[in-house]
């Protein structure tokens, strides 16, 4: 009986249609932890050159068929070390319904290295052009946004029929991950975090065109998933994928009725005009959940949240939980409150509400905020750098 053939032996395997699929869907399935799964899910590390070795033999094999002409659509796949464009997938981070985001990195002359967030549509959407068209209206956007609390986008790409965006790597966690790491959040620390997305808003909210004219951006996915906190302390907003201008016509009016519908302010979620002021509900939401671990609208189902959203009760986080002092309650009643004019009118006035009750908080600082992330999110931190580490090692 023939010797069975090891994984050096593999890319010079001549696989058929139906196998070669097979063995890819196993394959992919074998990812590695993400953020948000528990510790004792973790594969073994010495197991992880193993699993990207497997990867990386069948993605060799494939590309040999698909050099040789052979058909077939499990090419289309992405794999570690496959490349797009000018970046080259390390590690998948995260997947969601539209959109996959690996770590990537851009490889330069002379042994320059930057390590990036790539964002691809999911494989199912590719050639829609609706989908199509809301990824390119995302990465136009966000490229045009500067400033330190919005997550820059550097370039959109094409690489044989995939739309991608390349943007800033931001190590770290959304504030999703530290509430699942942790529970409710200090405070401080959560007000901290809501003044500085809020700065990012504002810049977004006040966007305008090389003739200056306002475009009057509306986020309408503001939410835990989409508030990321860098390992340095910085806060970054991020997703604008659903993201709305003020000059868009009716036509694309559904488009607005998309994102959370626990976060949705009541006009989003009643398909009414939006403003700015819908993410200051959003934001609300989100430090409403941040201190007392908790969401201001809830339901057994999703139209029991909306229901909810539409009535606008809720108890005050004060209330709920003494975590949150009665000054800061009051910051996010003022977000949550359900007629638009009776909340802040800028995300740049809640900023200031938030800044003033820091400043007798005491404030935070960017030191305290890092050691506060570094703490809470060590465990998935430690294992996407290590995950990194064995990637790389494979592949350099």
């Amino acid at each position: 009986m023939a010797a069975p053939r090891t994984s050096s032996q593999m890319p010079a395997m001549t696989l058929g249609a139906a196998s070669a699929s097979r063995l890819l869907l196993a394959l992919h399935r074998l990812r590695l932890p993400s953020a948000g799964d528990r510790a004792d899910r973790f594969p073994p590390a010495a197991r992880l050159p193993t699993a990207f070795a497997a990867r990386a033999a069948l993605t060799a094999a494939l590309t040999d068929r698909q050099q040789s002409g052979a058909p077939g659509w499990w090419g289309n796949l992405l794999q570690p070390h496959t490349h797009l464009g000018r970046y080259e997938l390390l590690i998948p981070i995260a997947s969601g319904g539209m959109a996959e985001v690996w770590l990537a990195r851009l490889v330069g002359h002379k042994g320059f290295a930057k390590l990036v967030a790539i964002k691809t549509m999911r494989r199912s959407l590719e050639g829609d052009p609706h989908y199509e068209r809301m990824f390119v209206r995302e990465a136009t956007l966000a490229s045009q946004i500067q400033h330190p609390n919005v997550c820059a986008v550097h370039e959109l790409g094409e690489d044989r029929g995939r739309l991608f965006m390349a943007m800033q790597w931001v190590e770290g966690g959304s504030m999703c991950d530290l509430l699942h790491a942790g529970g409710p959040i200090d405070a401080r620390i959560a007000a901290r975090i809501a003044a500085d997305a809020c700065g990012g808003l504002h810049a977004t909210h006040e966007l305008r065109d090389g003739g200056g004219r306002p475009l009057g951006p509306v986020h309408l996915d503001v939410s835990p998933e989409n508030i990321l906190v860098s390992v340095g302390g910085t806060v970054k907003m991020t997703d604008f994928g659903i993201a709305r201008l003020a000059c868009v016509t009716d036509s694309s009016r559904h488009d607005w009725i998309r994102g959370k519908a626990s976060y949705m302010s009541p006009e989003q979620a009643s398909g009414e005009p939006v403003d700015r002021r819908s993410d200051v509900f959003a934001l609300g939401c989100v430090l409403y959940e941040a201190t007392t671990g908790a969401l201001p609208f809830q339901g057994k189902t999703l139209i029991d949240v909306v229901r909810a959203v539409l009535n606008g009760h809720f108890v005050p986080p004060a209330i709920v939980t003494p975590n949150c002092p009665r000054e800061l309650s009051r910051i996010i009643e003022v977000a949550l409150a359900p007629a638009p004019a009776q909340r802040f009118s800028t995300a740049e006035e809640m900023q200031m509400a938030l800044e003033t009750w820091l400043v007798a908080a005491p404030l935070v600082t960017q030191t305290e905020l890092r050691e506060f992330v570094c703490v809470r999110l060590a465990s998935s931190i430690d294992a996407n750098r290590s995950r990194l580490r064995a990637v790389t090692a494979l592949f350099d």
